[in-house]
């Protein structure tokens, strides 16, 4: 039972995290870009094919003390890694979108 709990958890953060970064840079890019470019607006699936390509080309984040961690620790540390960033980059985007 705890793995399945785990299997679905994992599914379940696979599904989620893109969806909800793709909302938060759909919703940067229309204030920021569109804006200030002009640029067409974008979809959360054309945010999310976009994400993938940059982190294509970015690479990955090598973290010693993540590799140490058990399944349940990754599993909450990735969740809350994908909601405090795009909460805060939403906040702060919200706040400098003010000063257009």
């Amino acid at each position: 039972m705890n793995t399945l709990a785990q299997g679905i958890s994992i599914l379940v953060l696979f599904i989620v995290s893109p969806i909800i970064n793709g909302w938060v840079l759909s919703k940067i890019w229309l204030w920021f870009i569109v804006h200030s470019f002009n640029a067409p607006v974008i979809s959360i699936p054309e945010a999310i094919g976009l994400m993938i390509l940059i982190g294509f080309f970015k690479g990955k984040e090598v973290d010693d003390e993540y590799e140490t961690k058990s399944l349940w620790e990754k599993i909450a540390y990735l969740f809350i890694r994908v909601v405090v960033k795009s909460g805060f980059l939403l906040l702060f985007a919200l706040i400098i979108k003010q000063f257009l």
